[in-house]
C-alpha cells in the first residue's frame, strides 16, 4: 500500500492518525506517570510546619490550592490532597517539601 491509498482509507487514516497522536503524546503521559508514582511514594512527607504558601517556589500554584492549603495547613501531601489540591500542585509542593527537608537536613 502507498501512502495515499492508507490516508484515503478512513480506518486506515484513523489508525495512522491515533498513531502519531499517542506518539505526540508518550513522553507527556509518561512524565504524568512519574509524577503521580513519586506523589504516592512521598504522600506521607511532612510538610514544614511555617511553610509560606505564597513562597516564589510555590507561585505556579493555583490559587484555589494555594487558599486551601494557607487555610488548611496540612501536615503532609495526603492530607492536602484529600483537601482536593490539584495534582500538578501537590507535585510542586513535593518539590518544595524536598528542597525544605535537605535544606533542613544540611544536604
Amino acid at each position: 500500500l502507498t501512502m495515499a491509498e492508507v490516508l484515503a482509507d478512513p480506518v486506515q487514516n484513523s489508525l495512522v492518525s491515533r498513531v502519531s497522536i499517542e506518539a505526540l503524546y508518550k513522553p507527556f503521559v509518561k512524565r504524568q506517570e512519574v509524577e503521580a508514582a513519586d506523589l504516592r511514594n512521598e504522600e506521607n512527607i511532612r510538610l514544614p510546619e511555617i511553610l509560606d504558601f505564597e513562597n516564589a517556589a510555590l507561585l505556579s500554584v493555583t490559587n484555589e490550592s494555594r487558599e486551601l492549603l494557607e487555610r488548611h495547613r496540612p501536615a503532609s501531601l495526603r492530607d492536602a490532597a484529600a483537601l482536593g489540591v490539584r495534582a500538578a500542585d501537590l507535585t510542586r509542593l513535593l518539590m518544595v517539601a524536598r528542597s525544605e527537608r535537605a535544606l533542613l537536613s544540611g544536604q
